[in-house]
């Protein structure tokens, strides 16, 4: 009996972190946790199972899908209008699958899947993928990026997998047009390829002032360097469309474009030119407003002419 005295005691004595259980308390981890229902998947989806094992099915397509679906890269919410974000070597990839399969006869969906879970109680109690049609309604090879429009509003994809009051809801990620610091902590959240898991990785920014040609951009007629970022990253090219987070606010600094050296880093267009670009193509897009306007120069300096 004294034994199990002196046990109560010490448990009555003995108060447990909130986070033992499951609740972050790093900023940091809320950040991601913050940003992460934002963040699409972007799959071709072969609705009948009869036709993606069928004899019709292109060889070069058969792995792609051997489940059904094709994961082609990662895009990002931007509106309230439900528009997402991705790489235009992503959308053009979609094209060309796409008239293989309809040329074979062989019908495919293009769609935009949100993995969503219950991260406000310290037990998660529901997790999966919700799934909405989109369709590709510009590209930018320019700056590789393109926009697709989803059959649903954020709202609604709130509703479908329980409300705000159990699940966090898509919103529409906020872009910081601030050129980052070389070493400034940065994060990606994305889909490696051929994965169905959303993965978060943390590194740097290599360079801030990288100046050179674009792959996609290239290949579509726009040879000419520009601004990008390196990020010194783990990385897969599933992760292409996606975005590049600020660790400090979780704003979008810039869109994943490509990945080099086997995923070594990664080299991503700066916020500011993909929302010049959307600008002027007529797509909303949001900003973290207390971050867009550039601090003076000091006095007796100019500010340097970016190139």
């Amino acid at each position: 009996m004294r034994a199990k005295g002196l046990l109560t005691l010490a448990l009555g004595s003995f108060i447990l972190p909130y986070s033992f259980f499951g609740q972050s308390q790093n900023p940091f981890t809320d950040q991601i946790n913050r940003v992460r229902p934002s963040v699409a998947q972007i799959v071709l989806i072969i609705p009948d199972a009869q036709n993606w094992k069928s004899p019709r099915m292109p060889a070069e397509l058969q792995q792609a899908f051997k489940d059904g679906s094709f994961i082609v890269g990662t895009g990002l919410l931007i509106n309230d209008t439900s528009d997402i974000l991705t790489a235009a070597h992503a959308a053009y990839a979609i094209q060309d699958v796409s008239k293989k399969l309809a040329d074979s006869n062989i019908p495919v969906n293009l769609g935009v899947s949100f993995v969503v879970s219950n991260i406000n109680s310290p037990i998660v109690i529901r997790s999966g993928t919700l799934s909405v049609g989109a369709q590709i309604i510009g590209i930018d090879p320019e700056y590789d990026i393109a926009v697709l429009q989803t059959a649903i509003s954020p709202e609604g994809i709130g509703s479908r997998v329980g409300g705000t009051n159990n699940t966090v809801a898509p919103k529409p990620l906020k872009f910081s047009v601030l050129n980052p610091r070389d070493g400034q902590e940065v994060f990606v959240c994305g889909f490696p390829v051929g994965s169905r898991d959303l993965v978060t990785t943390s590194g740097t920014i290599a360079s801030a002032e990288a100046f050179e040609p674009l792959l996609t951009a290239n290949a579509h007629g726009f040879p000419s360097p520009k601004d990008v970022y390196k990020v010194d990253l783990r990385i897969s090219p599933g992760n292409s469309g996606g975005p590049l987070f600020r660790e400090s606010d979780g704003a979008v600094i810039g869109i994943i474009v490509e990945v080099v050296n086997n995923g070594g880093y990664a080299v991503a267009v700066p916020a500011k030119e993909v929302t010049e670009s959307l600008t002027k193509h007529g797509v909303k897009w949001e900003s973290a407003v207390e971050l867009t306007k550039l601090p003076p120069p000091p006095k007796g300096k100019k500010l340097i002419p970016k190139r």
